[in-house]
């Protein structure tokens, strides 16, 4: 190895061993993503259930059940390709663009379900969750999982923004 750091070495040059050692430990992090995901999931519904709604009967949209429900059917999935073996890297970064384009929508459809104006959801307190899809993707052990999801959350965030300043009372646009 001549004294070279095997940690700053390209992933070809790396022995066989080391190579099915990081994918072994992909995979269990994969894993390990896609349980915390589910358990996040089941706790906040369970305190969605358990809590008073302040939102009239006949609003258009119930966001956080919609939200919880479709985010558990994309943890499920993505579980269920890494177990087959079928996680791609492609459906990797395509899971992590549709999680965080799932919350940013869920974020928005509270000013919907509480009748409010869309300033109304940059207030939301769902907003720290993307900081914790972000994290998440930190246990792949590749920025390139972090950076795609802090620029999905980034690019979803300014769009919210973008809408809320559009659709203010007294916007001359």
């Amino acid at each position: 190895m001549n004294g070279a750091n095997p940690v700053t070495m390209p992933a070809p040059l790396l022995p066989a061993r080391v190579r099915r050692e990081i994918a072994r430990e992909q995979y269990r992090s994969e894993l390990l993503v896609g349980a915390v995901q589910l358990g996040i999931a089941a706790l906040l519904a369970l305190l969605y259930a358990g809590s008073t709604h302040g939102f009239a009967p006949d609003a258009p949209v119930e966001a956080a059940p919609l939200g919880l429900s479709l985010f558990a059917i994309l943890a499920l999935l993505r579980l269920w390709l890494a177990l087959s073996g079928q996680l791609g890297r492609w459906l990797l970064g395509l899971g992590v663009v549709a999680e965080m384009a799932l919350l940013v929508g869920v974020i928005f459809a509270y000013h919907l379900q509480y009748e409010q104006p869309a300033q109304f959801s940059l207030k939301s307190t769902e907003f720290a969750y993307l900081f914790i899809l972000i994290a998440l993707r930190a246990l792949r052990f590749e920025p390139l999982w972090v950076i795609l999801s802090g620029l999905t959350a980034a690019a979803g965030w300014l769009a919210l923004l973008g809408y809320a300043v559009a659709s203010a009372p007294g916007n001359p646009t």
